[in-house]
């Protein structure tokens, strides 16, 4: 498979209250996927996400990084409407997401949780089906067509030998395959994604990344991605949107955000960074006294 093909950010994002580390260039393609406008969410004792602005674009493959708390899980629950912002503007498609029905949003929006359900009462091959619902009509039935869909993604994601076997009886790393299968069966213009890859071995979390980048460069839908990992973020992901205490500390390519001074800032930890195939290699030396 090929690389994905680089698609930067349209713009900047701005945050008042946070000067930021930003890098950007000209987008190939007008029309983002997603929208954000001073986005404001928090709970009555304290605010998780401050004043964000953001765009995706279709094509475009963001690893979204920082710190446990920093806001990562709660701003992928806004993408995805299943928490509401106190103030800003969100659009999907260039609909405000609040007027978007059910349907329309999950035939827009695929999204996979840091906690995955462990008890479905189904095969495999019927829980990847269920990405198929949104495209469905009332009665639900799998057709010819979504059938060969899911079969697809099954051998894309290496779990076509599990498509028999009860979902409740795999590993977590193998529900987590599944999981990521459905929501590329589910073809939609956005990836949301919280930690995809941290039940998986090494070897398994390069294949997802991989799936991941290509999916979005072949079809052209954009992916945000939580991840702790530093160094997969930098390899798969074009740009990096670091985030801490619900603003952005900084925002671009991999190569001009990501940079030992950084990485000490947020978690108080030496570290080096070296180049690796032109991207930042981030390696821990010693921890603070």
């Amino acid at each position: 498979m090929n690389d994905a093909t680089k698609s930067p950010m349209h713009e900047p994002p701005r945050n008042k209250n946070r000067q930021a580390t930003q890098t950007s260039g000209e987008s190939d393609s007008p029309v983002s996927i997603v929208q954000a406008r001073s986005l404001d969410f928090g709970y009555s004792d304290h605010r998780v996400i401050d004043h964000l602005d953001f765009s995706l674009f279709p094509g475009q493959v963001v690893g979204l990084v920082g710190p446990n708390g920093a806001g990562k899980s709660t701003l992928l629950k806004l993408i995805c409407g299943l928490e509401k912002p106190d103030a800003g503007t969100l659009l999907v498609d260039g609909q405000p997401l609040d007027e978007l029905g059910t349907r329309r949003l999950a035939r827009l929006v695929a999204y996979v949780p840091q906690d995955i359900p462990v008890n479905l009462p189904f095969s495999v091959e019927e829980v990847v089906l269920t990405g198929r619902r949104p495209h469905q009509g009332p009665l639900a039935f799998a057709s010819d067509r979504d059938l060969d869909i899911a079969r697809t993604v099954m051998d894309a994601t290496s779990i076509s030998h599990l498509s028999q076997r009860p979902y409740i009886a795999l590993s977590g790393g193998e529900r987590q395959r599944v999981m990521l299968a459905a929501a590329l069966t589910q073809q939609p213009k956005l990836l949301v994604l919280d930690e995809p890859t941290s039940n998986l071995d090494m070897s398994h979390q390069v294949a997802v990344m991989r799936i991941l980048r290509d999916t979005c460069a072949r079809r052209q839908i954009a992916a945000i991605i939580a991840l702790h990992d530093w160094n997969l973020a930098i390899r798969w992901a074009q740009h990096i949107w670091v985030i801490d205490k619900g603003a952005f500390l900084a925002q671009g390519k991999p190569a001009h955000v990501v940079t030992a001074s950084l990485i000490e800032t947020l978690f108080g930890q030496d570290v080096s960074t070296s180049f690796l195939d032109e991207a930042p290699l981030v390696l821990p030396i010693a921890g603070r006294s």
